[in-house]
């Protein structure tokens, strides 16, 4: 009966499709009970719908609007059954096969493939602006809204914006499901505080309970979700280097004692995983590259003194592994690339900013440095990778291997 609230009953004689209801089941105690009804609309019209594209912005860089004193959460009620469909066209295509007869929905339906950039690019809207306002300081994907304020008073007047704008577009949220004025809260998989996100340990357990992998298949699952993490994990790029190499398709899948430790610090890093601190464009910004034969990493720092001390507070860990042919370069083109990767892959924060390149290799200060010529200093590569990087504002600092840890040991084992 609640499925068919969102039904309207028809004839349909000018139907041209109608998707089915099909159960879904879960197992409980080693009984089979229903969940839910859903609308299978994968057999019918979603690979005839086009996509929508550049309605979804990153996990992180969503998480990076978050920063503050106060956190308010809110979930809104239904999601995309709260868009109202008032094209009997798309009503039509919607159309499904009941018990009842045939049926048209009145509202966005849960399945459909565009339904989630449908939902975001409106909700996008309305955070955007709204009857002339402006954008409210908050994060969004889809249905899940993180509020944020440095004080109580800013922070009241994002979340009275953000309330009066679902009212006034007629939109709800699940009350049961919404936090205000808090110190800590989860969203998008992460606990966020004032201090800065790390994970939650529902994501770390999961990691934890996982049994060793059977085949290949299971083993890429595996990585898969220690690759979600990686942005937390510096040392995880040497850990799981002999897993990886397990899962190359000339490589025949054999267990033993290597892969099961590999798999096991895998394991315990993921459970010892680093607290990155929010991004302030007012802080001064280090970027960190290393590279080694496998890959480049990079590390996004803010630099700070606590207590007389200068420290290096990680705002984000990244890598990359390198191709057949770029594993071929001389160390000193490895690690050019590694500066040129890792200034491309935090564009967004170093654009425009003044920030330091710490690198422990000594010829990329005079490559890279901003005030030197590269004519005669740097050939081929090395000097187009100079040229396209003048428009950022920075200068290299050449720092001890010893001192390059982070980076290093993210350069060891990329995640790909």
């Amino acid at each position: 009966d609640k499925l068919y609230e969102d039904l309207e009953i028809i004839d349909g004689k000018d139907l041209i499709t109608a998707s089915q209801i099909v159960p879904v089941i879960e197992t409980k105690d080693g009984v089979r009970v229903l969940k839910r009804l859903a609308i299978n609309f994968k057999s019918t019209v979603n690979e005839y719908l086009e996509d929508i594209p550049d309605v979804f912005t990153t996990c992180s860089d969503e998480l990076a609007k978050v920063a503050g004193e106060y956190r308010s959460c809110v979930d809104l009620q239904g999601a995309y059954k709260q868009v109202l469909l008032t094209d009997q066209l798309s009503r039509k295509i919607l159309a499904v096969v009941t018990p009842r007869g045939y049926a048209i929905p009145n509202r966005l339906m849960f399945g459909v493939k565009t339904a989630p950039a449908i939902f975001n690019a409106n909700m996008r809207k309305l955070m955007h602006s709204c009857n002339g306002r402006g954008p409210i300081k908050c994060a969004q994907m889809v249905d899940d809204v993180c509020l944020s304020g440095d004080t109580p008073k800013e922070h009241f007047a994002n979340l009275a914006e953000f309330l009066y704008r679902l009212y006034a577009c007629g939109l709800k949220a699940n009350l049961s499901k919404c936090s205000f004025y808090k110190d800590e809260v989860r969203f998008l998989g992460k606990v966020v505080d004032r201090r800065g996100v790390r994970l939650d340990t529902s994501t770390t357990d999961a990691i934890l309970k996982m049994p060793a992998p059977k085949d290949k298949s299971q083993l890429r699952s595996f990585l898969g979700h220690i690759s979600y993490v990686s942005k937390h994990i510096p040392d995880l790029r040497s850990a799981r280097a002999p897993l990886d190499y397990l899962i190359k398709p000339d490589i025949k899948f054999i267990w033993d004692t290597n892969h099961e430790e590999a798999f096991s610090r895998c394991k315990q890093l993921a459970g010892n995983s680093a607290l990155l601190t929010h991004f302030d464009p007012t802080k001064p910004i280090v970027l960190t590259t290393d590279a080694s034969p496998y890959g480049v990493g990079a590390c996004l720092s803010h630099k700070v003194v606590i207590n007389n001390k200068t420290r290096l507070l990680p705002i984000a860990y990244a890598s990359a592994s390198l191709k057949d042919a770029q594993r071929n370069y001389a160390q000193v083109d490895r690690e050019g690339l590694g500066v040129f990767w890792g200034i491309n892959h935090f564009r967004q924060y170093l654009l425009c900013s003044d920030f330091e390149l710490h690198t422990d290799c000594s010829a990329l200060v005079k490559i890279f440095g901003p005030k030197n010529n590269l004519q005669g200093c740097a050939a081929g590569r090395l000097s187009r990778w100079a040229t396209s990087l003048m428009e950022y504002s920075f200068t290299v600092k050449h720092i001890k291997g010893s001192s390059n840890n982070t980076a290093d040991s993210l350069s060891r084992l990329p995640v790909v």
